[in-house]
């Protein structure tokens, strides 16, 4: 009985000491773990270098840079209106501004990438971040290709050495150009030495003085020569109204004389020479270089109004801002003091003072050329998708009867405002030979070997070619674009006939790229190809010798400019 009583016992005890146990073990397991604590978020950080405040207040700060308009919360920022500095947020808050007050101003004679010379500052380093913005009318931020050389529109900021930004506080009128005096013959953009003279006492200005050099003196500069130490001369005369002659330069006229100021600066072991005038006075040199005398005065007025347009686009566009200059002196633009004035282009230039066309508000590109085929094209014949509203192409001609392209270039006497033009209709013979050497000269000769045929493979608007597949013996190359494909077949050496019976045989580009290939055979099959094509240029924009045709019946020069450039205003100049 005590036996079993013990048994019953022991097995109570087991049981609770069982319970007991796993009681425990539920309540460990029962027990929380401590939270981990959580990794802080990562601090978000931003830095805006050059940024502009535009205004500071009631805890909110109020700037662009990268080219937007950001707001961010600011305690007790005042006093920072339109103002350049380095703006650091944390978390969308301002943490930091370092405000950069320190200015200069003056006229600009070069801007690149990473440097910008100022008259009276030299050359100076821009900062990384460098930052431009028009603060008139609407703000906006821009690049440094907006700093337009030879003008003082905008006030630099700078800051360690370095201009950090720059600020364009005024509307420029665009009544300066700088024209950068190419070699003779338009041959380089350099020069060995250059010599002046000037029938009229010249100022000779360089960093540490301004010099007077009687009349008649002629003054030879080379990139040794004492005066250029500094790096750059700059040489007016003594009533700013004479004319410098340049005898070390030859033009059709012999040598050209120029208005204004000439800078010359070293580059190197060689000399740049920087014409900087008045517009109206560059385009009394410019209109009778595009243009003879004789097409009369209404095609001079439109011929002035095109030049101005364009050299206003190009000012605007600081197209060679790094050199210090806006347009070269040659046809990489507009031929410039080819020849001398002559009277009734200036008074052309007088007549149309200031006068540009614009489409939209914007200075149109006025592409002009020599002659037509009887149609013009439009603006992408330099680039794909390329457009201009305003140049889309027309017939060139009172009617506006089409016929297709392979029919009107065949036909000499197709009726156009140019037809009785010697380059309206023109023709040559290419031997498979000849095109082979077109080939090599072109680097294609180790690629498709002896050229075995030709095929226009694309046309644009009115039939200008803008595709030529040439097929050689190895494989075959495509050319692109008018004038590629002009450049490839070049003529140097072959009988060029004209519509008037000219014959020439010194040409280095086909006169234009409206043209049919016709196969020329033999008796072992393909020879050659006949190029049958009509017009001299682009083919885009203005035809000049249509614009003296249509003078001399009687259309002005705003009709003419508004045939050749649909839909555009004719307004001054101050933009």
């Amino acid at each position: 009985m005590k036996r079993r009583y013990r048994k019953k016992q022991r097995r109570m005890l087991l049981y609770i000491g069982a319970m007991l146990l796993l009681f425990v073990c539920v309540s460990l397991l029962a027990v929380q773990k401590p939270e981990a604590t959580p990794e802080p978020e990562p601090e978000d950080r931003t830095l805006y270098e050059n940024a502009w405040i535009v205004s500071a207040g009631e805890n909110m700060l109020t700037f662009m840079a990268e080219g937007s308009l950001m707001q961010a919360e600011a305690e007790g920022v005042t006093n920072m209106n339109n103002t350049l500095a380095d703006i650091e947020l944390k978390n969308g808050k301002v943490q930091k501004i370092g405000v950069k007050r320190d200015t200069i101003g003056g006229r600009v004679l070069a801007v690149g990438e990473d440097f910008i010379e100022i008259e009276g500052y030299g050359k100076l380093p821009l900062s990384e971040h460098f930052a431009v913005y028009q603060i008139y009318g609407e703000l906006v931020q821009k690049d440094y290709k907006s700093i337009l050389v030879g003008y003082d529109a905008q006030e630099f900021i700078v800051g360690n050495g370095q201009v950090c930004g720059a600020v364009i506080e005024k509307e420029v009128e665009t009544t300066l150009i700088r024209v950068l005096l190419r070699g003779n013959h338009y041959e380089g953009d350099s020069h060995e030495s250059i010599t002046v003279c000037s029938e009229e006492a010249m100022l000779l200005e360089t960093s540490a003085e301004t010099r007077r050099i009687e009349p008649g003196t002629e003054l030879t500069f080379t990139a040794e020569s004492n005066e250029l130490t500094a790096g750059r001369v700059k040489l007016t005369t003594e009533s700013g109204n004479g004319m410098i002659t340049v005898t070390s330069l030859q033009r059709a006229q012999g040598n050209p004389s120029y208005y204004g100021s000439l800078e010359i600066r070293r580059q190197g072991n060689r000399l740049t020479v920087i014409n900087e005038l008045d517009l109206e006075k560059y385009l009394y040199f410019v209109v009778p270089s595009e243009m003879p005398e004789s097409y009369g005065l209404e095609a001079l007025k439109a011929q002035a109004v095109c030049a101005r347009s364009y050299a206003c686009r190009h000012i605007l566009a600081n197209s060679l801002s790094a050199q210090g200059a806006h347009v070269d002196d040659s046809s990489n633009y507009q031929v410039y003091n080819n020849y001398a004035a002559a009277s009734l282009c200036t008074q052309a230039v007088d007549e149309t003072r200031g006068q540009i066309m614009t489409y939209e508000g914007e200075v149109v590109q006025a592409y002009y050329f020599s002659t037509s085929c009887g149609y013009t094209t439009s603006a992408d014949i330099w680039q794909s998708g390329y457009e201009l509203p305003y140049i889309q192409g027309r017939r060139v001609w009172k009617e506006p009867e089409e016929t297709d392209f392979a029919t009107a270039i065949m036909d000499w006497n197709y009726p156009a405002y140019d037809a009785n033009f010697p380059w309206y209709r023109w023709q040559a013979d290419f031997s498979l030979e000849e095109l082979s050497n077109c080939a090599s000269a072109a680097g294609l000769a180790d690629a498709i070997g002896a050229v075995q045929g030709l095929e226009v493979t694309m046309r644009g608007k009115n039939g200008v070619v803008k595709s030529l597949t040439v097929t050689g013996e190895k494989g075959s190359e495509v050319i692109e674009t008018e004038y590629a494909i002009r450049k490839f077949l070049s003529p140097n050496g072959i009988e060029l006939r004209r519509k008037d019976g000219g014959v020439l045989t010194d040409f280095t580009i086909l006169p234009s790229g409206y043209f049919l290939l016709r196969e020329i055979r033999g008796e072992n099959g393909l020879e050659g190809y006949r190029i049958d094509g009509g017009g001299f240029g682009h083919g885009a924009g203005m035809s000049q010798n249509a614009a003296k045709t249509m003078a001399e019946e009687g259309m002005g020069y705003m009709d003419i400019l508004k045939f050749f450039y649909q839909g555009v205003e004719i307004r001054d100049c101050s933009i």
